[in-house]
């Protein structure tokens, strides 16, 4: 969700008038600027399922079983 803001602004062509903690998936669609870390998650009642990305990296946490599971992309797309 904090990237919401600052595509609305690109897309109008308003300059931001600070730096906001996201990023305008315009820039990253077009390949313009790359993100070190994305995280992601999954909840829903007692479910949780949490994702940590790196260009080189995937890191996935099962909560409800308490697994976890670790890719080296360039060893295993």
């Amino acid at each position: 969700m904090v990237d919401i803001l600052p595509t609305f602004l690109q897309a109008a062509g308003i300059e931001p008038q600070e730096d906001y903690s996201g990023r305008s998936l315009l820039d990253i669609a077009e390949g313009k600027q790359l993100r070190e870390l994305t995280m992601g998650q999954y909840n829903r009642n007692e479910f949780g399922v949490y994702l940590a990305v790196t260009e080189r990296c995937k890191y996935i946490y099962s909560a409800p079983d308490n697994k976890e599971w670790l890719f080296d992309l360039q060893v295993d797309p």
